[in-house]
């Protein structure tokens, strides 16, 4: 019998443990317990002496100190979104490597579905699972490459330009099959190790947001990033920059810094 692959996980915590310790939980309890597994929680929370947040932190890492290959990173202060998973695939010395968003929830055995995913895919140097809502349905994870006219359409204009949103979020594909993504969201991503850090994980220019549109275009450059319809996991997906003036300014600043990098292309 093969070796079941080695699989690390890591998932950023910022100011809130209830979203994650869900997450956590439903991972250990739909993941075979035969796959060697590591997971790394970095906290991205810079708590202080008196921060009425400490005793969560310290309930969050004593609920899960005794679980299968954890490990609890303190990142002594907010590094942003792709730094702080970097340090984890720093760390990581596994087949597979996962980044997992606090908001996640495993109904399913997911892992051991991507990882078996990618051995029937020789090609693919990362793949995205079936993402959908707490409802059901799918949600418009699956992206083709980012324009001015979709960045515009997206953040300015609310996805009005129907036609469009549906043609960049790809709902023409047929979502039984497999197929190439160009643009997976980072909530959950699932690639080889070695290829990731060979690619040296997320550009840390990118505090907040596109970083995940950016590391799927290097990955594609080189492999392929693939559609899973065999591994399904719920995202709540909570759109911060849709609610926040500051986070809105973070995304846009991310959108300028995309395509100070790849250039501009308005359509």
């Amino acid at each position: 019998m093969a070796a079941k692959p080695k699989i690390s996980v890591s998932v950023v915590l910022y100011r809130d443990y209830e979203t994650p310790s869900e997450m956590l939980r439903s991972l250990y309890a739909h993941t075979d317990p035969a796959l060697a597994i590591k997971v790394f929680a970095v906290d991205n929370s810079d708590l202080s002496t008196g921060d009425s947040l400490l005793y969560q932190r310290d309930r969050f890492v004593s609920e899960f100190a005794e679980s299968a290959g954890f490990e609890y990173v303190d990142a002594y202060g907010n590094l942003g979104f792709g730094k702080a998973n970097n340090l984890a695939l720093e760390r990581a010395a596994s087949d597979f490597h996962a980044f997992v968003n606090p908001d996640v929830i495993f109904t399913e055995d997911a892992l051991s579905e991507l990882a078996s995913f990618m051995g029937e895919h020789p090609e693919a140097g990362m793949a995205i699972p079936r993402m959908v809502g707490e409802d059901g349905n799918l949600q418009p994870v699956y992206r083709r490459g980012i324009t001015v006219l979709d960045a515009a359409n997206r953040m300015l204009l609310g996805n009005r330009l129907k036609g469009r949103d549906r043609w960049h979020t790809m709902a023409d594909e047929d979502y039984s099959r497999p197929f190439c993504v160009p643009f997976g969201q980072g909530s959950f991503l699932f690639g080889r190790t070695e290829l990731l850090k060979d690619l040296d994980g997320f550009d840390d220019r990118f505090f907040m947001y596109l970083e995940d549109a950016d590391l799927c275009r290097r990955v594609n450059e080189v492999s392929e990033l693939l559609y899973c319809p065999d591994a399904t996991i719920i995202h709540k997906w909570e759109r911060s920059s849709r609610k926040s003036a500051r986070m809105f300014l973070i995304h846009l600043k991310s959108y300028i810094e995309f395509f100070n990098k790849w250039g501009i292309q308005l359509r």
